[in-house]
């Protein structure tokens, strides 16, 4: 009996959170007549019945109507918008399930950035997603080709810059909300002399004239 509940438990939670729910805010038990004792929740196809719901729930939609809502549940439709739609500040290594590549603190951070630099939705839609061969970076390594290294490069490049805008508005969040906190000023001494640090390395001196250092460390001394 105990087993029971638990499957019903845990239908009812996971179908109201990536499937759908009622309009009124309501949770859909609909499910719950289809659960057995034997019922195998491995053997549930739970991206087909996450789709299924969007698709029926878009032809129940009336969006001309005041009492028409579209109730297919907030989180999925956020991840389904986070993985095609670009942001400069804000990306991550695309994989699938994507799920498992976008967590809550990152969603959060994304929204905020978006937020406060014109709005939702003012990205640009993303090229499908092409799975890469776990054994690129090797190759490129061991080829060593011109195109090769420059790939490579530009892929941490961008990892770069996507962990620099991740930890200053981090930072700057902590410094808000804690100002008397003396930690989060030295972690902004710290990164203020690795950035310049590594601006002097790849500029090879103090000048700033980008066509003497380099892009790479024009960015860094712009954003240091």
């Amino acid at each position: 009996m105990l087993g029971y509940c638990l499957k019903s438990i845990f239908l009812v939670l996971i179908c109201n959170t990536l499937g759908q729910s009622k309009s009124m805010g309501t949770c859909d038990v609909s499910m719950l007549s289809r659960v057995s004792q034997d019922l195998d929740l491995s053997d549930i196809d739970w991206c087909s019945y996450a789709l299924e719901c969007l698709k029926n729930m878009k032809h129940a939609w009336n969006s001309m109507s005041d009492t028409s809502y579209y109730v297919v549940p907030i989180n999925l439709l956020t991840l389904i918008y986070m993985e095609h739609v670009s942001c400069v500040a804000v990306t991550i290594d695309r994989g699938r399930p994507a799920i498992c590549y976008w967590d809550v603190e990152t969603m959060r951070l994304r929204e905020e950035y978006e937020i406060k630099n014109g709005g939702i939705g003012t990205g640009e839609l993303q090229d499908p997603y092409i799975p890469q061969d776990d054994n690129a970076d090797t190759v490129n390594s061991e080829n060593g080709s011109v195109e090769e290294y420059l790939s490579t490069i530009e892929s941490m490049f961008n990892k770069l810059v996507e962990d620099n805008h991740l930890f200053e508005s981090k930072l700057g969040e902590a410094i808000e909300r804690h100002p008397l906190i003396c930690d989060f000023y030295e972690w902004k001494a710290k990164i203020r002399i690795f950035l310049n640090e590594a601006s002097g390395k790849y500029g090879g001196g103090s000048s700033t004239d980008a066509s003497n250092i380099g892009p790479l460390s024009q960015w860094w001394s712009d954003n240091a």
